[in-house]
């Protein structure tokens, strides 16, 4: 991380795209909003087909 802590990996990518890196910060932060927006809905989905797990023979005894 570059001493005013703007990491590397996204220094590169806005300078490569001509943008500010907080240009870049905010078109990230909407991304991940748009995928947590919708984890509750996912995860209900998700809870309607439960996984039951299976005992090894290691386990049973």
């Amino acid at each position: 991380m570059l001493s005013h802590g703007i990491p590397p990996e996204l220094a590169k990518s806005a300078a490569l795209g001509g943008r500010e890196a907080w240009e870049e910060f905010l078109e990230l932060d909407t991304l991940l909003t748009a995928i947590g927006d919708g984890a509750d809905e996912r995860l209900a989905y998700q809870m309607g087909y439960p996984v039951a797990a299976q005992k090894t023979q290691n386990a049973q005894k």
